[in-house]
């Protein structure tokens, strides 16, 4: 790490990690709870004024938490303001990645049933 670069701490103690990725300025973090936990993420303009700190800063709360899973998060990918998530429930959700509104459910099929 150079100096004069902060590094920011992004935590919510009530969700465990399990999965992340960014997308125009946001951090999503696909939790075991089934949620997923999203933070806006500050312009790199922004970081040229601070001092760099060991240890780094808190960042502030989540922007938002979207609920549609009942499991883990295993997977996700954000393509064109949309959020795509893949969770141990069986279903793969499509987010507006803004608004935080679940659009569409998809089912997985189940690859372990015995035909």
């Amino acid at each position: 790490m150079e100096e004069g670069h902060p590094i920011y701490n992004y935590v919510d103690l009530n969700h465990w990690a399990w999965c992340s990725c960014v997308g125009d300025g946001m951090l999503f973090v696909g939790t075991l709870e089934g949620s997923v936990v999203r933070w806006d993420l500050k312009g790199w303009q922004e970081y040229t004024s601070i001092e760099y700190i060991p240890g780094g800063l808190d960042a502030p709360p989540p922007v938002m938490v979207m609920d549609g899973h009942c499991n883990a998060i295993r997977s996700m990918t954000y393509v064109d303001g949309v959020l795509y998530t893949g969770s141990l429930d069986g279903t793969c959700c499509e987010w507006d990645a803004r608004s935080g509104e679940k659009m569409r459910t998809f089912v997985l099929p189940d690859l372990h049933a015995v035909v």
